[in-house]
């Protein structure tokens, strides 16, 4: 039996990681946009405008935590195979 996994299952990992961090740092960019605009302007209009831009963050940051599980899923499967394979390929010695 052989156990295998590609690295590239750890680039994919971490390539989704980096992909969070820029999502996270665009809510934060967001949220500092919207900040500006809810001291800027005022009226049912902006209320409705801002109201609006909290229902996407709320869809953004539980796209983000989504994103963070499937990214540790990928790392320790990845570190579980790896640590399989080390098991596998040790000779057995008496």
């Amino acid at each position: 039996m052989k156990i295998a996994v590609s690295d590239k299952l750890n680039q994919d990992a971490t390539s989704i990681k980096e992909n969070i961090d820029k999502i996270s740092d665009n809510i934060n960019l967001i949220k500092l946009y919207l900040d500006v605009v809810n001291q800027s302007w005022q009226g049912d209009d902006a209320t409705s405008f801002l109201k609006k831009y909290d229902d996407v963050l709320v869809d953004l940051k539980k796209y983000e935590s989504e994103l963070n599980n499937y990214y540790t899923f990928l790392s320790k499967v990845y570190d579980i195979y790896d640590a399989l394979k080390e098991s596998y390929d040790k000779p057995i010695t008496d």
